[in-house]
């Protein structure tokens, strides 16, 4: 990662190129100081674009949504394209998020020894992990439920809404990785992006099982990049 690549910049509002060179392990944060200073934008201008990239010789789209993470995490290399472009282009309401492809689930038996930050409530459940250091969740790095108490035809948008899914032991925020659902019956309806274009995601889901709760699996190879994402509760059993 000692070698400099050559990347290609786009503005889809403005059309503009840019060609610039970067080390490989620079982080996506300072990819974007560079691009801001570059295009003439205020500090912090693309906070509120979507970037993504798309791999020279392919049409593999990489979404860069994670500031930390580097280029070569990314898998970009010599000849790629970053483009950045408004948000509702890609008809999402929030910033884009990793979340379950909502494909695969297993089921999970409830125990009588579970820590308090795996109770479980009836209806949806969201599982994601407690980074504070000062709670008992956060110091194991545990995966934490949080219960989403919804009414029956209440609809959770969790793209606007994912700074209200909190550690249960702490109340910190949480950054959601999938569900878990409990005597339930659930419709799920978003967009996630495939390649260069969005997908519509509409399905129904139900648990009516009285010993535990169905999780949905997730995963850096198989989750996606929603768009939008909006649970609704259809009835309890």
């Amino acid at each position: 990662m000692n070698n400099k690549i050559i990347i290609s910049i786009e503005d889809k509002t403005s059309d503009q190129i840019f060609d610039i060179e970067v080390f490989p392990n620079i982080t996506v944060k300072n990819l974007k100081n560079k691009i801001e200073e570059l295009f003439g934008f205020q500090p912090g201008f693309l906070n509120y674009k979507f970037l993504r990239c798309a791999t020279k010789g392919r049409r593999v789209v990489n979404v860069l949504n994670d500031d930390n993470k580097t280029l070569f995490d990314y898998h970009i290399g010599n000849g790629s394209k970053i483009i950045f472009m408004e948000l509702e282009h890609l008809g999402g309401g929030g910033l884009p998020m990793k979340f379950s492809n909502l494909k695969e689930k297993e089921f999970r038996n409830f125990s009588k020894t579970a820590p308090r930050w795996r109770y479980v409530g009836k209806g949806l459940n969201f599982f994601g992990i407690c980074g504070c250091k000062m709670c008992d969740a956060g110091k194991k790095n545990s995966e934490v439920i949080y219960p989403m108490k919804l009414g029956i035809n209440e609809e959770f948008n969790l793209i606007n809404n994912r700074d209200k899914i909190k550690c249960p032991i702490c109340s910190s925020f949480i950054e959601p990785k999938t569900i878990g659902l409990y005597k339930c019956e659930i419709s799920i309806n978003g967009k996630y992006i495939n390649n260069d274009r969005c997908i519509n995601f509409s399905e129904k889901f139900s648990s009516n099982n009285e010993d535990g709760i169905e999780e949905y699996k997730y995963g850096e190879e198989s989750d996606y990049i929603w768009t939008e994402l909006i649970f609704k509760i259809n009835k309890y059993y």
